[in-house]
């Protein structure tokens, strides 16, 4: 069996198994097959295989490196004195991506993802409100993620992120939302009610939301004063000639 062949069965075997036991095999068949010999270092196992077999252990690894149930307690401590993993705060691992540049840091969604333990959340905040062109324009200095598990400001490698438990009805929502959010926290996002609302107006009146989608948001997401403001935009924007 040629070199490249028997990495590929090894590859193989470590994407059907468990990272841990998988990652084992990895290595222990990378020493096994020169026989007798003393087994290759970390380095030498890396450097031994080529471009597309790397990405595949790369990707087998990330398919579960942020699991916390993955590995077991010992296998995780090899990994990281290995420098396969990164622990990013307790029960959170990253295995990051090896670059030209240095390793490539997970995404923000992973990163929740393993944290939470579930798809269900949601990023709002200053890039959320900034795009909807209402007048929003600061930056925090937190990513606001709104869930059903957790709440509280945790920080994540170097990361933070403020966790609230706030109601929303899918993952995937229309503007519409994200304005009636916007106003629910206008001093958050360090502009003033009175200054959303004529942005609002005009928004609607462009159709660049659509009223009636505007009041929906309102009505069942919406505290009184932001249906209120929500729905003095959308009658003077229908008034506007």
């Amino acid at each position: 069996m040629s070199p490249p062949a028997r990495a590929d069965a090894i590859l193989s075997l470590h994407m059907k198994s468990s990272l841990a036991t998988s990652a084992l095999l990895f290595f222990i068949l990378v020493a096994v097959r020169a026989g007798d010999t003393p087994p290759p270092s970390l380095r030498e196992t890396v450097n031994s295989l080529d471009a597309p077999q790397v990405q595949k252990a790369i990707e087998a690894l990330q398919a579960n490196f942020l699991s916390p149930s993955a590995l077991d307690e010992s296998s995780k401590q090899k990994a990281l004195l290995e420098g396969l993993l990164r622990r990013l705060r307790q029960g959170v691992y990253e295995a990051p991506l090896q670059t030209r540049f240095g390793p490539a840091p997970a995404a923000d969604a992973e990163l929740v993802r393993a944290f939470l333990g579930t798809d269900d959340f949601l990023f709002t905040g200053s890039p959320a409100w900034n795009a909807l062109g209402l007048g929003a324009t600061g930056v925090q200095a937190v990513t606001v993620v709104y869930n059903k598990k957790r709440t509280g400001e945790f920080k994540l490698g170097n990361r933070t992120f403020q966790f609230r438990r706030v109601a929303f009805p899918s993952t995937q929502l229309p503007s519409e939302w994200f304005a009636v959010d916007l106003l629910r926290h206008h001093a958050d996002a360090g502009v003033g009610r009175e200054q959303v609302l004529s942005a609002l107006v005009g928004a609607v009146r462009d159709k660049r939301l659509d009223g009636d989608l505007l009041m929906t948001m309102a009505n069942e997401f919406g505290r009184p004063g932001t249906v209120a403001t929500v729905a003095v935009a959308v009658g003077a924007a229908r008034r506007a000639p």
